[in-house]
């Protein structure tokens, strides 16, 4: 882009979609060729509202997406031991493949206890 002309409409547009998704101000310059500071314009014409509303709404997006994680990963868990469970599966192993399994299981657990743990004391302090 020329220096000193108007960026047309459609371009701030696009970069102004970019900053209100949460998106840093260099990664946005690269990505349309732009420098920094034309970024950095930008982004201050945004109210420090709507830049904190889109950060608020972004890590609410995490957490629902750790949430999300975390119970497929139970679910995968969940199904493993039922499979590890059952008595066919449980002959066809060799003791060290038992014992491997038993280990990695119990690791899961205790990790879990402890998150489970550390969220509940979180909840309890606020």
């Amino acid at each position: 882009m020329a220096r000193g002309r108007a960026h047309d409409e459609e371009l701030r547009a696009q970069v102004m979609a970019a900053l209100l998704a949460g998106e840093a101000v260099n990664v946005i310059a690269r990505r349309y060729n732009l420098d920094k500071s034309i970024v950095s314009r930008i982004k201050s014409s945004i109210s420090s509202e709507k830049l904190q509303q889109v950060a608020t709404a972004n890590e609410i997006a995490i957490d629902e997406l750790i949430a999300k994680t975390l119970q497929a990963h139970l679910m995968l868990q969940l199904r493993i031991a039922e499979v590890a469970s059952e008595p066919e599966y449980l002959r066809g192993q060799t003791a060290t493949d038992l014992a491997k399994l038993l280990e990695v299981s119990q690791n899961h657990t205790i990790r879990l206890l402890e998150a489970a743990s550390d969220a509940q004391e979180e909840e309890e302090e606020e």
